[in-house]
């Protein structure tokens, strides 16, 4: 497996993979008709510009694109808690492999790198899975609360990292 930073010619691959992950990650969450062709078109339109001043790293394999990582290094995802941490995702069928773990360390020692101490993401409450792993990483969670996720109301936690070694 080979962690790169992404560019434009990258943009499809990492789209296709966005909306695999959002249609297997997000069900029962979201509803089905959102999963269906109006997250393609949401999700096409954020990556129209993958060089946008954000951090964005892929892991492939052969040349296939098995995971990404994306930071807001610029409003409105930077905050007194650094960068947001926007996605991070593994192709459905990967997950569980290190992908996932390779490419958030990836992503921490960019950060570093770039003069960032912290970071920070929301996930929602019930994903337990995703929940855990950002804990085994250093996460700390801050407590639930409700927000809005493509019009629909779920419960997320602010979850933040701090001293990247900067």
């Amino acid at each position: 497996m080979n962690i790169r930073p992404a560019c434009q010619a990258d943009a499809e691959a990492i789209c296709a993979l966005h909306i695999a992950s959002w249609r297997d990650a997000y069900r029962g969450y979201l509803p089905d008709a959102y999963l269906g062709d109006p997250v393609a078109a949401d999700l096409t339109a954020l990556w129209a510009d993958v060089c946008s001043g954000d951090l964005v790293l892929l892991a492939e394999n052969d040349g296939e694109v098995q995971g990404f990582v994306a930071f807001r290094l610029t409003e409105p995802g930077l905050t007194g808690d650094g960068p947001l941490l926007d996605n991070l995702h593994v192709a459905p069928a990967l997950r569980g492999g290190g992908i996932g773990e390779a490419l958030l360390r990836a992503g921490m020692a960019a950060l570093a790198s770039r003069g960032f101490d912290r970071f920070w993401l929301t996930v929602l409450e019930d994903n337990l899975a995703a929940r855990r792993f950002y804990r085994r990483f250093g996460g700390l969670e801050g407590e639930p609360f409700g927000e809005m996720l493509k019009g629909n109301p779920v419960t997320v936690r602010k979850v933040t990292w701090r001293g990247l070694g900067v």
